[in-house]
């Protein structure tokens, strides 16, 4: 008889199909082999330890020359050996293609000890990355090849004149300092009302008395 199960346990999901099998037995070596594996095996996101390294530009294009247009997909894992480390697994960029999902570009696939043990998605991001002018432009897009510096000299001269512009100007203030204040005096002086005197004029409006006879 034919059984087939799955399990999971810390993240790693399996599923186990033992074929000619007796009744009695089917069940007992379904979870013998379920708890051989996940005492034996590893699960690791593909994405935590691995990179996309220069060697890929053929498979990838271009794209890979900046991480933030190619990233790997979260989802792929690798299965292996607890004795065994992510260091000790072979990893290869092949080209790869899905219908369901059109910005994938590529596939990460892992082997170890000769046995594939899993795979990641390269996805393109769509990201628009800011270019700077300092950037050098590789032979394979047209370019020289050769490290240079672009230099925006118009903006240059116009932020050289503004700053000129502005000095000159507070140099002008300060050599008419003088002028300006006499002229702000002469100003207030003319167009000033003269103040009203607290002091007030008395007249003598007493009458002279006539002296009778």
């Amino acid at each position: 008889a034919t059984l087939v199960t799955y399990a999971k346990k810390n993240g790693m999901t399996l599923i186990c199909v033992v074929m000619k099998d007796t009744v009695n037995d089917q069940y007992p070596d379904s979870t013998n082999l379920f708890e051989y594996c996940f005492d034996n095996f590893s699960t690791y996101n593909v994405a935590d330890f691995a990179s996309i390294s220069e060697d890929d530009v053929n498979v990838t294009g271009v794209l890979s020359e900046n991480s933030e247009l190619i990233k790997i997909d979260k989802k792929g894992i690798i299965v292996i050996p607890k004795t065994a480390s992510v260091l000790d697994v072979t990893s290869e960029v092949i080209p790869y293609s899905d219908k369901d999902n059109k910005s994938v570009v590529g596939q990460l696939q892992y082997t170890y000890a000769g046995r594939n043990v899993g795979q990641a998605n390269l996805v393109f991001t769509n990201a628009e990355v800011e270019s700077y002018p300092f950037d050098n432009i590789p032979v394979e897009q047209g370019g020289s090849g050769k490290e240079y510096i672009q230099v925006d000299y118009p903006k240059i001269g116009l932020i050289i004149l503004g700053i000129a512009v502005l000095i000159a100007l507070f140099l002008f203030i300060k050599s008419r300092s003088s002028e300006i204040l006499l002229f702000r005096h002469r100003y207030k002086s003319r167009h000033s009302k003269p103040k009203k005197s607290n002091m007030t004029i008395i007249r003598d409006n007493g009458k002279k008395r006539r002296k009778r006879r």
